[in-house]
């Protein structure tokens, strides 16, 4: 399994947008929007990604809140938007709430200590 870094697209992605006068903004990735959940009933802030197909989690932060939630193997395969591999180390299946609102969501558990 080759989980090595990837090429990087010839070009990197940005994101236009108007300013109140009307005239073309060109932004780079932005501001993340971060969102307060709980998380095996510990509060967290999770950033939110509406493009993402998964939910991520760093392995440093595993280790530190999560290690009573045994860690699965998982067949997902990753890349960042630059074409950078990512090996997961496995998967997690927690219970989340944000507001009333609780499901039992997977994460994926990534090397690394953040965003």
């Amino acid at each position: 399994k080759d989980c090595g870094v990837g090429q990087a697209p010839e070009e990197e992605k940005l994101f236009w947008g108007r300013r109140e006068d009307g005239s073309q903004e060109q932004w780079g990735m932005g501001t993340p929007i971060m969102v307060d959940v709980m998380v095996e009933e510990i509060p967290l802030q999770m950033e939110l990604d509406m493009g993402a197909g998964v939910s991520l989690l760093p392995h440093s932060m595993y280790q530190q809140r999560f290690l009573h939630v045994p860690l699965q193997k998982t067949d997902t395969r990753l890349r960042t938007y630059t074409g950078e591999r990512i090996c997961p180390r496995g998967e997690i299946v927690v219970s989340v709430q944000k507001g009333q609102r609780r499901v039992r969501l997977p994460l994926v558990v990534v090397e690394g200590t953040g965003p």
